[in-house]
Order: C-alpha cells, then sequence, then structure tokens
C-alpha cells in the first residue's frame, strides 16, 4: 500500500488491473475514526473497466445512511465515477460536486443502491454535480434503487437530470428520491427533469405496484417524468408532485389530448389517459368513477394518486399513490371505471390516474376529480329506513341491513347542513344490471335541504335513465316533493304515483333534466302518475329540460 493507506483511487486501478474470477472484484471500506469519511478528489478517478462492487455499506460505523463521501469540487472536469464494465454496483457513497455527472455508465448491468447523488451527507441540503445525477447511456439492464431497506437513492440538486436514460433498455428504477430528501418534504430538486428517457429506450420501468417500489419524485424543475421517445416504459405507484411543469410528459412538451380509438403512435404509443367524474371517500374507502377509451378488447391497468391540490395544468400531478384496478375495453374501445380503494381520501383533494396497456405504455396523468363532501350513494333497491339517518357521515358508518336506500338518503341528507352553499348530493351504485327499479312503499321524504338526485351517477347509465321509481305501492302521494331551493333531480323513472310525479313547492333555482315521466323505462310504456307529471307551485328561475 502507499504511505498513508490504500485510497480509493488504488483500489479502482488495482481491481481494474486484476482479472475478475466467478465474480466482480470488491472494494470495501475500513476507515478509522466515526465517520462520515470524506475523501477529497483531486482529479478524477480512475475509469472502471473490471467489473466491481464498491460498498459503502461496508465500512464499520456504516448505520443504515451512507457515510463515505466523494467530494469533486477540486476534481476539474471529472464524473464522480464513470462504470464501463458490465455487471458493477455502486453503493453506500455520498457523491457531490462533480463538474460532470455524478455516476456515468455505458455498460450493461449496473447496481445502484443506497447513494446520496448531489447532496450532502446527511441527505438534507444540495451539493449538486453540474450535469445529470445519474447517466446511463448505450446498455441494458439496470437497477437503480431497489425495495429492500435502505436500497433507493437520494438523487437531488444535480444541474442537468436527476437522471438521464438514454438508448438503453430492460431498466429498473424504484425506491428513490428524485429531487427531495428521505422525508419527501425538502426541496432539492434537479435543475431539469427529474427522469429523463429519450433516443428511443425501452423497457424502463419507473417505481411499481409493489410495497416500496414507488419512487418519489419531487420539486425538480422541469418534470417529474419526460419520455420524447420509446415505447414499453411503465410509471407506476410513484408520488409525484411540487415539480415546476407536469408530472408526467410522453410525446410532445404539455398534456397531449386524448383520441378516439386511441390509434395514435409515438412515444408510448401516446396511450389515452383516463377521463374521471366522481370521487368519494367514505369509511376508510375511497370510490373513483370514470370513463376510458383506447384499444378495444383489451385489458388495462389504472391507476390512482391523490394530491392536496391539482397541477396547474389541470392533469395531475398524483403526490399519494392510491391503488389499482384494472378496465376491459369493449369492441369499440370503452371502458367503464368504478373502483373501490381501500384507502381515505381527504374530501376537496383530487384525484387523477394514469392507463397502463399490456406493453407497459403508461400514459400521463388524467384530469383531475376532486374528492367531494355530503355525498351519499344509494347501493340498494329496498325501500327501508332502518340506518341511522341523523346526518351522511352517520349513515355511511350505519347504512341499514341491504345497504342506504334512497329513502334513507334524503333523510340523512334532510339532516345535513349544505356546505360552501353546495348542495349535496345523492348518488347510485346499485350492484348488476339495470334498470334498477325501487318499489316505493310510502311517501318519500320531502327534500328539505339543497340536494341533487343524481341518476346519471349509476355505473351502468348509458345515456337513458335506469333508476326507476314505482309508486303502485306508495298509497295517494307524489313521487318527490321539492320544498329546498337549489335542488336538482335528474336521470330518474318516476311512475304509477298517485298524486303528482314531481312537486317543485315554492323554491327557486331548482332543475328537473333527463327523468322519464309517467312512463316504463324504456320510455315508450305509459306508467302515468294520476296526476300532473311535473307540477311548479309557485318560485322562481327553475328549468324544466
Amino acid at each position: 500500500p502507499g504511505g498513508t493507506g490504500i485510497s480509493l483511487r488504488e483500489a479502482i486501478i488495482a481491481a481494474n488491473n486484476t482479472a475478475n474470477g466467478a465474480t466482480p472484484d470488491k472494494i470495501h471500506f475500513n476507515i478509522s475514526g466515526a465517520g462520515p469519511h470524506t475523501i477529497n478528489l483531486l482529479s478524477a478517478l480512475p475509469t472502471i473497466t473490471e467489473s466491481l462492487i464498491i460498498d459503502g455499506w461496508s465500512e464499520p460505523h456504516f448505520a443504515g445512511t451512507p457515510i463515505i463521501e466523494l467530494n469533486g469540487s477540486g476534481a476539474g472536469a471529472a464524473n464522480g465515477l464513470y462504470i464501463n464494465a458490465a455487471n458493477s454496483t455502486v453503493r453506500g457513497l455520498v457523491i457531490n460536486r462533480f463538474n460532470d455527472d455524478g455516476i456515468l455508465i455505458d455498460r450493461d448491468g449496473a447496481t445502484i443502491h443506497g447513494n446520496y447523488i448531489g447532496t450532502n451527507v446527511a441527505g438534507t441540503a444540495g451539493l449538486g454535480n453540474a450535469d445529470d445525477g445519474i447517466s446511463i447511456m448505450d446498455s441494458t439492464g439496470h437497477q437503480i434503487g431497489g425495495i429492500g431497506a435502505g436500497e433507493g437513492n437520494i438523487i437531488a440538486d444535480n444541474t442537468g437530470q436527476g437522471l438521464r436514460i438514454d438508448n438503453t433498455t430492460s431498466t429498473t428504477i424504484e425506491g428513490n428520491y428524485i429531487g427531495t430528501d428521505l422525508s419527501g418534504t425538502i426541496n432539492l430538486g434537479n435543475a431539469s427533469q427529474g427522469i429523463f428517457i429519450t433516443n428511443n429506450s425501452t423497457g424502463i420501468a419507473v417505481g411499481g405496484t409493489t410495497a416500496g417500489a414507488g419512487n418519489t419524485i419531487a420539486f425538480n424543475a422541469g418534470r417529474g417524468i419526460r419520455a420524447d421517445s420509446g415505447t414499453g416504459n411503465a410509471f407506476r405507484g410513484n408520488a409525484i408532485y411540487s415539480n415546476a411543469n407536469i408530472g408526467i410528459d410522453i410525446d410532445s412538451a404539455g398534456v397531449t389530448p386524448n383520441d378516439a380509438g386511441d390509434g395514435d403512435t409515438g412515444v408510448n404509443n401516446i396511450q389515452n389517459f383516463p377521463v374521471l367524474t366522481f370521487a368519494i371517500s367514505t369509511g376508510g374507502n375511497t370510490t373513483i368513477q370514470g370513463t376510458f377509451n383506447s384499444t378495444n378488447s383489451t385489458t388495462f391497468s389504472i391507476d390512482f394518486f391523490s394530491s392536496p391540490t391539482g397541477d396547474p395544468s389541470g392533469n395531475g400531478e398524483g403526490a399519494v399513490y392510491l391503488g389499482s384496478d384494472t378496465v376491459t375495453t369493449d369492441g369499440s374501445g370503452n371502458a367503464t371505471i368504478n373502483s373501490v380503494l381501500a384507502v381515505s381520501v381527504t374530501a376537496g383533494h383530487v384525484v387523477t390516474a394514469t392507463a397502463t396497456d399490456p406493453s407497459n405504455n403508461t400514459s400521463e396523468f388524467s384530469a383531475t376529480q376532486t374528492v367531494a363532501s355530503n355525498v351519499v350513494v344509494v347501493n340498494t333497491t329496498a325501500d327501508e329506513n332502518d340506518g341511522d339517518t341523523s346526518s351522511i357521515a352517520a349513515l355511511i358508518a350505519t347504512p341499514g341491513g341491504t345497504g342506504i336506500s334512497l329513502r334513507e338518503a334524503i333523510l340523512a341528507t334532510n339532516n345535513t347542513a349544505n356546505v360552501g352553499g353546495n348542495p349535496d348530493q345523492i348518488r347510485f351504485n346499485i350492484a348488476g344490471a339495470g334498470p334498477h327499479t325501487i318499489n316505493v312503499l310510502s311517501a318519500l321524504p320531502n327534500l328539505a335541504e339543497a340536494v341533487v338526485i343524481d341518476g346519471w351517477s349509476e355505473p351502468d347509465y348509458a345515456g337513458t335513465p335506469i333508476i326507476e321509481l314505482n309508486g303502485a305501492g306508495a298509497g295517494g302521494v307524489s313521487g318527490l316533493v321539492l320544498s329546498a331551493n337549489g335542488s336538482t333531480v335528474r336521470g330518474l323513472v318516476i311512475n304509477r304515483f298517485s298524486s303528482v310525479g314531481i312537486l317543485l313547492n315554492i323554491v327557486t333555482n331548482s332543475t328537473i333534466v333527463g327523468n322519464y315521466i309517467g312512463t316504463d323505462v324504456g320510455g315508450t310504456v305509459d306508467l302515468g302518475n294520476t296526476g300532473t307529471g311535473i307540477t311548479v307551485n309557485g318560485g322562481s328561475l327553475n328549468i324544466i329540460g
């Protein structure tokens, strides 16, 4: 060894000059004294030309976070490490202040685990490299980060991309913090994209739905993920937020609109994103509804995310991965989204979604949908009243024996004050194919608080109403009586009541739209109410039709 021992520079040169056996050579550390241990480099380290494992975890003082620091501020025009040998590994290093990339890779099979690239040893302050944090070129089969304890890298505060993938295939990127610290709260954004995929790179998996696979990609000055070429690149299960531009950007800069049938080609085949129409979170579950159009007769994975606020573009980002579902398109390329996820989302937050096809082409984020408050969902055709109707929240927590009935929903909304001047909502999600007939046994409660009764919300609604209120057994009563201003009734079939179909009783600013009143569900058979179809008793500014 040299006069002061064996340096990292000497160890790399020696490893380059030693032929590998059955496994790569290894460089371990055992530097005396308490860490951190900073190596102030005076020039570029040698290029790694023989398969090698540089193992900062081997330092005896290592306790879960890296303490071997490579400081490149005095190294001149240099990369932190240049890996020009296949099947090499770098783990447990802090690599900062180099004038080029933190790590440059152009041979196959690199594994990069548990490094802090562009920060101080604590991972909490920026000491960025002057180009990309990690740059991977002209190669295949890499693992950047991982799902094991301490395998994720921090890649932050670099002047170029956080991570550049260039003419590269079959690479997994998971469990990393790109643009932030391990808490995800400190702004250490890279000066360009968080991840940039270019030059026809394919088979790049960013994140995943396995626990711990998702990356945190935040605070970057460009997009969270930008792909300008290539296909088969999956972006799933990541936390993407607070980037200066959109969260996921494929093909042209900015949100790429959907096209009917999704027949276009390009980056990730310019995969269409879902269209969300409703979201509610109650009882520990979040229900998200919407539509999706893409290649016909194909099964897609839909990933859902939430954020406190939406991106200024209107699409995404997705700060919290909520879970996934699958949908299968019909012969026309259409599918309905009606997913229930076992997770809570705060009312007023927004949800968004991506779609991934069987070839791992992931879309951009969908437009956001605000998680509704004061919403109750009718899920049974039974006309019962055995749930707690003292409020919407109480009914959701303690429904009746067969679910939540329309009667219970009206009572609960009557007992719940409107929030922010907005009416409560009664929506429908009744199992099975419609039509769904509610055989009303007695007068339904008057609508005493502003409410939207929305038959269009039933998942199998396809343009004509399929929620039927049959009043044949209800006695001498009207179908619905509106006694509160600002209410809406839409998408119902109301027939066979012994009085009026709908009565607007001295109300204003109420809307009756898209209903069949006095016919069967098909709108072709007379099943009239005994009184008038709609009676407007005083009031003003109401809309019928």
